[in-house]
């Protein structure tokens, strides 16, 4: 089950004391338009929203989840149970902000209403995701050599060139996304191992995890897969460029002069939500779909997400991967996530 997102919610600061913060939103959805942040009524919940797809599932489902939390069964009955996961999945976003539970018993007597609402979260947690989903496909690039600064693709490949060459259209993004145990069959042969995949003759699925999970330092040991497993510096650099910033992933500094997720979030550690989720947006931005897929062919996202988050408990060392930038913001001084890849 997931564990409380680490979100320190800012909205007992700005709603109005007149009325009843409930009311305004209820007002609010039923005259529809364009939010405003300077409303503060229904933003605080969007707001929070929008911190779900980082910290406990990228492809949840709003209206399964609230529904699990509010009916004991699903509506039709043709459809599968809910599960326990489904309910921690709503006690979590619930918590997030503190009306939220008299928000939502307010919607007992509108059912219309609740929908508008649920397709608010829905909308809001979405673009949240999209954003951290176009800020890497622009930046992952940079991340594939561990000497960020002087590396250069071969052949080349910059963030203006069409996203439909990455994947295993490009030697070296192939590389990354080929199976670990597979490495040696595509060093023989890389052309005609994308070839095949390209052509089918080689399916590649959630569980056979890609290079890029594995620190480049050692060798795969199928005897024991939890060695070097999510230490790869590509994802430690994706997480840090999400979490922490992009100046932090050269630098070592929040340099922004807005908050970055783990200062706006409160969060002081890594978990193995974050950390999957930051891998799955790397598997999105190497590959060669044009826009965010839960498949890619054979290879299913949200399963890789479920497989990165279950083998999480064999890689404890991620938790101090935010040490750096744990402090206040003024204090933030530390070596870079390069140099420290094996934090």
């Amino acid at each position: 089950m997931p564990a409380p997102p680490a979100h320190r919610s800012h909205s007992q600061n700005i709603l109005p004391a007149h009325r009843s913060n409930v009311d305004h939103v209820l007002e609010h959805l039923r005259k529809g338009g364009k939010l405003r942040k300077k409303d503060n009524h229904l933003w605080p919940y969007l707001n929070a929203t929008r911190w779900v797809p980082l910290s406990i599932d990228p492809f949840i489902c709003f209206t399964w989840i609230f529904h699990a939390g509010i009916y004991q069964e699903p509506e039709n009955p043709s459809n599968e149970p809910f599960t326990d996961e489904d309910h921690a999945m709503f006690d979590c976003i619930i918590m997030l902000v503190p009306t939220f539970p008299k928000l939502i018993k307010s919607f007992e007597s509108d059912p219309d209403l609740f929908d508008v609402f649920i397709k608010q979260l829905s909308s809001a947690a979405a673009t949240a995701r999209q954003e951290d989903t176009a800020a890497l496909k622009n930046r992952i690039l940079g991340y594939i050599h561990l000497d960020m600064l002087n590396g250069v693709l071969k052949p080349p490949l910059t963030s203006a060139h069409a996203k439909s060459l990455r994947g295993f259209n490009h030697p070296e993004i192939a590389r990354l996304l080929c199976p670990i145990k597979q490495l040696g069959e595509f060093d023989a042969d890389p052309n005609a191992f994308m070839d095949q995949v390209k052509d089918g003759q080689i399916k590649i699925k959630a569980k056979d995890w890609p290079a890029f999970v594995y620190s480049a330092d050692g060798e795969f040991d199928p005897e024991d897969v939890s060695n070097g497993l999510m230490r790869g510096y590509v994802g430690i650099h994706a997480f840090c460029c999400i979490f922490t910033g992009p100046s932090s992933v050269v630098t070592g500094h929040c340099q922004a002069t807005k908050l970055s997720k783990v200062q706006a979030h409160g969060l002081t550690q890594a978990t193995g939500r974050t950390i999957a989720y930051a891998f799955v947006q790397v598997r999105m931005a190497l590959c060669a779909s044009s826009e965010w897929s839960q498949h890619d062919d054979y290879f299913d996202h949200g399963a890789f997400f479920n497989i990165s988050l279950a083998s999480s408990r064999l890689t404890p060392w991620i938790h101090g991967l935010l040490r750096p930038w744990s402090g206040s913001p003024s204090s933030q001084s530390q070596p870079s996530p390069t140099e420290e890849k094996e934090a």
